[in-house]
């Protein structure tokens, strides 16, 4: 998540994610945080991308590069009242249970994660006591508890500076840009009256210093990861996983485990021995100009990997919009590095300026966020109306499939008893057109390469099991398809059984289960 725009920057980006530069870091490689974990990688420092990691010998995929507790876990921002033990969001004023020493709600009595090292700790407790910052919260709307209980996680982290200094030290290793951060007026000053003041001035909190309060944000802004899973939703800091670089094409990916928020680091593909060991800080599924946008945003950089650098993204074109002024033209940056480059047909050369497609992708991101997550009728009206602008492999038009994926057999009268034959086809050409972009634009062991090729199996296997009573098939066609749901369904498990998520080990147990069922029936 560093160097905004003061410097170019290579296609692995060690931005937020960065420590600062010492001459020890300078002239040696730094093998301080290398653990158990460090005969896979190393930790190399370049004047452009900070201090990243490396790998050392040939990785394969799905081996574990890191594995770490957090430093700081702390609540979400904009999320409202939460337990301050294990993050689930708890009802304000109403809740009838709280914390025995600071009186703050938490979700029953007692939470099983209160007292934690990396949480509420009994330092925290004691000194949220001893201030009375009860006393403000009693008294909130919705609009200042949201803000309070943003407060906790840059609290806690300043809490480490008064008891427990190496933890504190850790923490300062971590880049804040303060220069950078003090240019974006909106962003210092939103810390200026959210957060500093309300500790200093409101709170009464005089243990640290504005430039201190200002730095911690900071550092929250560029490290931080989101962790948490349905339910319990956080953010959190880690001692090493911080190092790793950014590619929007990544090679690794990260997991939280939702007991405890320990951080898991894992390959996805074959990474070589010399190659940056890198993971995607956004989302797979969003397009050049708004992924680089969030990014510089977020973490404070551009992007110029080269899944950025490409204006078809490797072929995918899931940023390319259809020409209005020609019959099969396509549009796309005429140089997606550059946010003000004009967009230009590859047929007519029609021409559109970035500020105009801006706009568009905003309106329209806006349009599919408003829908019900469960609304299968709203995603589907959503690609029919925009089809034919944004195109089948469009970020936008993904996104609502990926979602369609999931929600035909699950949702509301799309159970899948009584899906007909047409939504069963619907559901595989959505899946088969989200996994063919997902395994371009992230291979390998990928968590949504692994939901989509388990959702596919379903329509596959049914489908083929009606065409053959229907003999619209015959034995041998039945046994090929057979053989594509088998091959889905160990990918599928091979995949999700490594995530911690209750929802990923729910489908790698369903993919384990229906491979049981069709051997005991004997069709393998």
């Amino acid at each position: 998540m560093p160097n905004y725009k003061k410097k170019k920057h290579h296609s692995q980006h060690k931005h937020g994610h960065q420590t600062k530069s010492t001459k020890k870091d300078c002239e040696n490689d730094d093998d301080t945080l290398q653990s158990g974990w460090s005969k896979l990688y190393e930790i190399k420092t370049s004047e452009m991308m900070g201090r990243y990691l490396v790998a050392t010998k040939p990785i394969k995929p799905g081996d574990v590069l890191i594995e770490e507790s957090p430093l700081v876990v702390g609540p979400p921002t904009e999320y409202g009242p939460v337990c301050l033990g294990c993050l689930k969001k708890v009802v304000f004023p109403q809740s009838q249970c709280k914390c025995p020493g600071c009186h703050w709600p938490i979700c029953s009595q007692p939470c099983e994660k209160l007292n934690q090292d990396h949480g509420h700790t009994n330092f925290e407790c004691n000194f949220l006591r001893e201030k009375n910052v009860v006393q403000f919260i009693e008294k909130y709307g919705d609009n200042d508890l949201k803000v309070a209980y943003e407060i906790i996680f840059p609290l806690r982290c300043l809490l480490l500076k008064l008891h427990d200094k190496s933890k504190w030290e850790q923490l300062m290793e971590m880049e804040a840009h303060n220069d950078i951060r003090k240019n974006i007026t909106w962003l210092w000053t939103r810390n200026q009256t959210r957060i500093v003041n309300r500790i200093r001035n409101e709170w009464k909190i005089d243990d640290f210093t504005e430039e201190e309060i200002h730095t911690v944000c900071g550092i929250i802004e560029v490290n931080c990861f989101e962790v948490g899973h349905e339910g319990a939703k956080g953010r959190a800091l880690y001692p090493t996983s911080f190092l790793m670089a950014h590619d929007c094409s990544s090679n690794s990916t990260h997991t939280d485990n939702p007991e405890n928020f320990s951080m898991q680091i894992r390959a996805m593909r074959d990474i070589k021995k010399g190659e940056s060991i890198t993971v995607n800080y956004g989302y797979i599924l969003m397009g050049t100009l708004k992924r680089r946008e969030r990014l510089n945003m977020g973490k404070f950089f551009w992007c110029a990997c080269q899944r950025c650098s490409d204006p078809t993204e490797f072929g995918t074109y899931c940023s390319a919009l259809k020409c209005s002024s020609c019959s099969n033209g396509i549009l796309l940056s005429t140089n997606p590095l550059d946010q003000q480059a004009e967009w230009k047909c590859l047929k007519c050369s029609h021409t559109i300026e970035a500020k105009h497609i801006s706009s568009m992708l905003d309106k329209l991101f806006d349009q599919l966020d408003s829908i019900d997550p469960h609304d299968v009728k709203g995603q589907e009206m959503f690609i029919e109306r925009y089809g034919n602008i944004l195109g089948s492999n469009h970020y936008l038009i993904l996104s609502a499939k990926y979602d369609l994926c999931q929600l035909y057999g699950r949702a509301e009268d799309f159970l899948v008893d009584s899906l007909s034959e047409d939504l069963l086809k619907h559901k595989e050409d959505y899946c088969r057109d989200v996994l063919k972009v997902v395994k371009v634009l992230e291979p390998g062991l990928s968590r949504v390469k692994g939901i989509v090729m388990y959702e596919l199996h379903v329509p596959l296997l049914l489908l083929a099991g009606q065409r053959l009573r229907k003999e619209q098939i015959n034995k041998s066609e039945f046994m090929k398809c057979l053989k594509e749901v088998v091959s889905l369904l160990e990918e599928s498990s091979k995949i999700l059984k490594m995530e911690p998520g209750q929802k990923e080990q729910e489908m790698a147990h369903g993919a384990e289960m229906a491979l049981m069922t069709l051997k005991l029936q004997k069709l393998l």
